[in-house]
């Protein structure tokens, strides 16, 4: 984890996605981006992610330590919530 101050190294960022067991397209869906090509860019450094997407990513995959349940929720089901919210 990192201190929300801080920004992400691309390392981090990696292995919180890892750990999240998902995909850069998947992983860029969660934190609202229109395509894994900027969360492609986070991973190779080449961007650095806000600290407030990080955040973002962290709370939804049930990592961040202030926010994490008590039962992480699967990415892949935050996913189909969210996609189930946009067709109702």
């Amino acid at each position: 984890m990192t201190n929300r101050a801080e920004t992400p190294s691309k390392e981090q960022v990696i292995e919180a996605r890892e750990r999240a067991g998902i995909n850069q397209t998947e992983a860029a869906k969660l934190v609202h981006l229109s395509s894994f090509t900027r969360w492609s860019e986070y991973e190779r450094g080449e961007r650095n992610i806000d600290s407030a997407r990080f955040e973002l990513f962290q709370i939804k995959t049930g990592q961040h330590p202030d926010y994490a349940p008590k039962k992480r929720p699967s990415p892949r089901s935050v996913l189909r919530q969210e996609d189930h919210a946009r067709n109702v």
